[in-house]
């Protein structure tokens, strides 16, 4: 009876400690390391549609964002391992401009040819870094945006949509303002069912981050709650109908996006006036957003211990009670 009051308390104690935590794992649905040279595959992945029938003025075009049009025919280049999101000042169409029409970047958008739902959970996660020196070469290009992020958007009515998004956006302003001292920052945002421009926008500030270099940066969808690591930290969770804003989390299967432009002045945090669009390939500058891999999980989650105050609390009990069991053994 002593023996088996031991072992059963000795178990107790095992169980608790290892109930402390948990952390997602899962089985891998999609991978691409983007091996060799050429381009990235069409069976992996899509490039933006112009929509049919053309939107007419005022009405939304998914192939341009802010003073960018998104490349419809040119699939990013793999140069020694790593995917190119080439973005050119020179817009090809910018030599033949028609009555009204403004000169604009041209970009570049993938997207997964596989739709993810979530499940008990889904992960993201790419390494990815910014390469747009100056025409100087001395400094990062500003006004430019990276974006890893996971998407779907529903039309309600005729050009009204909802979207539903998980992202990471990268801005070459905040590269600058790091080289001139202020803390580096990524900007992450959820939208579920709301119309452009809402969600839940938040920077980050996350030490010693350099976008320069790559970083491995991932998002876990979970059902209650959705969570932003960098390099394997978490820097941000947001649960559902928490805050003032009620945030709530995408339900809707959602494919994964990677995209490089230029946006608007309306998109003050990023816009920065000097870049601007160039009206001949002489002229044209380009800037590049890499990625090294990028990789999506079905989640589940498992027990592990949680090495914090509440593990010595809980080993510190149960190795107490352990030792006043052994003596009444003796």
């Amino acid at each position: 009876m002593k023996v088996l009051r031991l072992n059963v308390l000795s178990a107790l104690a095992l169980l608790s400690i290892l109930s402390s935590s948990t952390i997602a794992y899962g089985a891998v649905l999609f991978r691409d390391d983007f091996e060799g040279t050429g381009n990235v595959s069409g069976n992996l992945w899509d490039l933006p549609q112009f929509p049919v029938p053309t939107p007419g003025p005022g009405e939304p075009n998914p192939t341009f964002l802010g003073r960018t049009q998104l490349k419809l025919h040119e699939r990013p280049a793999i140069v020694d391992g790593v995917a190119q999101l080439e973005l050119n000042t020179f817009n090809p169409r910018n030599s033949n401009l028609g009555p009204g029409e403004v000169p604009s970047f041209f970009g570049s958008e993938i997207i997964s040819t596989q739709t993810f739902s979530r499940g008990n959970g889904l992960a993201v996660e790419a390494r990815t870094r910014i390469n747009t020196p100056d025409s100087l070469g001395i400094s990062t290009q500003r006004g430019l945006v990276a974006a890893m992020f996971l998407f779907d958007s529903t039309e309600v009515s005729s050009n009204q949509f909802l979207f539903n998004e998980i992202d990471f956006e990268f801005l070459t302003n905040d590269i600058n303002n790091v080289e001139a001292g202020e803390a580096p920052r990524v900007l992450t945002n959820v939208f579920a069912d709301d119309p452009p421009g809402r969600g839940d926008p938040a920077f980050i500030n996350v030490n010693n981050l350099d976008l320069t270099e790559f970083n491995t940066f991932r998002i876990e969808w979970l059902p209650d709650e959705v969570r932003w690591l960098v390099n394997g930290n978490l820097i941000r969770t947001e649960a559902a109908f928490t805050g003032d804003l009620d945030v709530n989390i995408p339900e809707t299967p959602l494919n994964l996006h990677l995209n490089f432009w230029a946006p608007a002045a309306d998109f003050a945090d990023a816009f920065d006036n000097s870049l601007q669009p160039a009206f001949s390939l002489a002229a044209d500058q380009s800037f590049f957003y890499e990625i090294d891999f990028v990789q999506v999980e079905q989640l589940q989650t498992t027990s592990v211990p949680e090495l914090g105050a509440s593990f010595g609390v809980i080993l510190g009990v149960g190795l107490i009670g352990l030792w006043k069991i052994h003596r009444q053994i003796d």
